[in-house]
């Protein structure tokens, strides 16, 4: 496992903990939001994907424009559908 991934794992476990100040749980569903791991992490209840559409409503994250183009939340598994208008 590289060292970026066990940082970003530390991080969501000590989110899970309530060790994180606002700001960096802020900066960690940013991340988790633009690679596509947002919906794809369980938590309980599927909260990752939950509490990142409460971040986005409360306007401190934006959702990512795939995924509005989309319409879906695993936007990522999409990625290769060609979009562009003929």
């Amino acid at each position: 496992m590289s060292k970026q991934s066990k940082r970003l794992f530390s991080r969501i476990e000590n989110y899970e903990r309530g060790k994180l100040t606002r700001a960096e749980e802020v900066l960690l569903f940013s991340e988790l939001l633009e690679s596509g791991m947002v919906w794809r992490l369980k938590g309980k209840s599927g909260h990752y994907g939950a509490r990142a559409m409460e971040l986005i409503k409360e306007g401190v994250l934006e959702e990512p424009l795939a995924q509005k183009v989309l319409g879906n939340h695993d936007w990522r598994a999409s990625q290769d559908l060609d979009v562009s208008e003929e």
